[in-house]
């Protein structure tokens, strides 16, 4: 017999269930939690090491986690959660801290507990991310990256006063590269646009000319004979007059890709390239040379819509396509949570959220 009751306790209970496992976040089995596998053995064998001596000589417990996924999940918010379930740091000291690491998301968060919070400050966590993370992690040197920004962590624990010093070479790096990216823009953007200038110059002619040999074949001025071989000359001109434009426009993506470099965030979403070139070919050379050619015979009250077989007009073929070339009318128109034995167990503390996150 149909119960709602119980079936609204199967429902619940599917539904919790649900919610539990979308929410789960890694316990943690070592100071060194390695669940993405971005170390080989030595390198986590390594990192633990220092990390466990860290925690002998001082009671911070620094720790280390990577997950393939966040999960649709923020972050800080997942990060938070690790931290205070795993309870990282001493109880009413709240020295811990997390460098959480996710692989397929690539984002990366240092979670500072409330006790380091003086010395870890988000300004600080964000500089040792963008100085000493980023740079390594995006060439895939994930090891590179944590390895030296736990070094500078663990010199900042062991040495609060150098916070200070830390933070005026990094503000020092960050004007220099400031300094060199504007001067960079500023001659490389400009070089861009002379040449682009005149070449969209070159190119618009070649259009007045392509324009010109549709204009002819709708009116029967250019005969359906001297066609192909009139538009084969024009392609030729006109893909050189292309190559002349795409050849700053490459130069304005070199400058681009030279600037995300500088800058993971300048350049992030790669265009499809090959794509955006054929589009703009058959735009440019096709579709709006006979759009206006099309719309110039309906306006032009001494022209009508014909087509010629073998005869070409002589004075209009001399007069727009003298060497077979462009035009000289100038008046035409882009985690799981492991299932190894634990060596590792939190000391009761917490974090409120202090840290700072990036991604590459």
């Amino acid at each position: 017999m149909f119960k709602p009751l119980h079936f609204l306790f199967l429902l619940s209970l599917v539904a919790f269930s649900f919610c539990s496992a979308e929410n789960s976040y890694p316990i943690l089995t070592s100071i060194v939690t390695d669940n993405a596998k971005v170390f080989n053995q030595s390198q986590q064998e390594h990192l633990s090491k220092k990390l466990k001596t860290l925690e002998e000589k001082t009671t911070v417990q620094l720790v280390v986690v990577t997950v393939s996924s966040l999960n649709d999940e923020t972050i800080e918010s997942y990060a938070l959660e690790t931290f205070n379930q795993n309870k990282l740091g001493q109880k009413d000291v709240d020295n811990g801290v997390l460098i959480l690491l996710s692989k397929q998301d690539r984002k990366v968060r240092i979670e500072v507990g409330y006790g380091l919070e003086h010395v870890l400050t988000d300004v600080v966590s964000s500089h040792i991310i963008s100085d000493l993370m980023l740079p390594e992690f995006k060439n895939d040197n994930y090891y590179e990256g944590i390895n030296q920004s736990t070094d500078k962590i663990i010199e900042l624990i062991n040495d609060p006063s150098l916070v200070e010093e830390y933070l005026q070479k990094s503000a020092e790096t960050s004007l220099g590269v400031k300094i060199f990216k504007g001067i960079f823009i500023l001659f490389g953007g400009g070089t861009i646009l002379i040449v682009l200038w005149f070449s969209i110059q070159l190119l618009i002619e070649e259009v007045k000319g392509v324009i010109q040999m549709f204009f002819g074949l709708f009116t029967g001025k250019v005969s359906l004979l001297v066609f192909p071989a009139l538009s084969f000359a024009l392609s030729i001109l006109s893909l050189m007059s292309f190559i002349s434009v795409a050849g700053p426009i490459g130069l304005a993506f070199f400058l681009a890709f030279t600037m995300s470099i500088l800058d993971s965030h300048f350049f992030e979403n790669t265009p499809d390239i090959k794509g955006l070139i054929i589009y703009s070919i058959i735009t440019i050379f096709l579709i709006i040379p006979v759009f206006i050619a099309f719309i110039k015979v309906l306006m032009d009250k001494k022209s009508s819509f014909s087509f010629s077989l073998t005869k070409s007009d002589e004075a209009y073929m001399e007069r727009h396509f003298p060497s077979g070339g462009g035009s000289s009318d100038s008046s035409s128109s882009s985690s799981s949570s492991s299932s190894r034995s634990s060596d590792f167990s939190g000391g009761g503390g917490s974090s409120g959220g202090g840290g700072s996150s990036d991604s590459w």
